[in-house]
Order: structure tokens, then sequence, then C-alpha cells
């Protein structure tokens, strides 16, 4: 069960940490209204702003929802570990099989953020664009 006022708490810490309801609203896309409807009609932090809150205010996904987010303090059963020689650099999955990719264990923003060697590779001619692709039309140096 969820500890509803530790997490509306969580969320009101948030909203003066950047700055009030209006800053709190252009950070995540929202109006100040909306911010002021969820804080008046004491609603949780909707899911899909806790990891922006999360890296904006330093307030731990697991205050803001911790029934999205809970902390699992419990040691993982010996059945589900992966023995070291078994892992092919890939990422653990609890039960027992190894995935194939090394990021598989970080959340979707994370994993989405990381291309191989745990930096983005971009072209010299085109900044938003990964450098193994080629423009429309054009083929790949």
């Amino acid at each position: 069960m969820i500890d509803r006022e530790s997490s509306l708490q969580a969320f009101h810490q948030a909203i003066d940490i950047v700055g009030g309801q209006s800053a709190f609203g252009r950070l995540i896309g929202r109006s100040q209204s909306t911010v002021w409807d969820w804080v008046d009609r004491k609603k949780l932090l909707p899911p899909e702003y806790v990891l922006t809150i999360e890296a904006a205010t330093g307030i731990s996904k697991h205050e803001l929802r911790p029934d999205i987010y809970p902390i699992d303090l419990s040691p993982a059963p010996a059945s589900e570990a992966v023995s070291p020689a078994s892992n092919s650099g890939g990422a653990n999955i609890p039960d027992g099989r190894t995935s194939s990719f090394p990021d598989a264990n970080l959340d979707p923003v994370e994993a989405s953020q990381t291309v191989a060697g745990g930096e983005a590779a971009r072209s010299d001619d085109d900044p938003g664009r990964a450098a193994d692709t080629a423009p429309i039309g054009k083929a790949a140096a």
C-alpha cells in the first residue's frame, strides 16, 4: 500500500523546488492551471512526468510515485542469480537469462539516450542525426 500523503508531500516539494506551479508546468509542458488542478484535487503526479521531475529536482521517483516505482529492498533469491561466467556482457534478466542488449536493465529513458559505448554517436554535418544514417536519397559515405 502506498503512503498517499508522503507522495503528495513529495509532489508539493517538487513544485517548490522548481519555483512554483508556473515553473513546474513549463518544465513538463503543461499549464499552471493544470498543475493547480492536480494540487487542488490532491492528485498524485501523473506517471509520465515522474522521471523528468526526479531529474530536475532530485526527489526520488520512489518518493513521488511509490505505487509505480516501489523500493525493493529484498535480495534476489539464489535461484534467480546469474553466474558471471554465463553473462556475455549483456544485462541480467531476473529468470536467469542474459539479454544481448547491454542496456536492457536501464529504464526506457536512459536506454533511449544511450548508444554503443555509452555515448550518442552524432554526424558532423547534422548534430541531430546519428552518424551511421544517411539523408534520404543519399548513400552513406
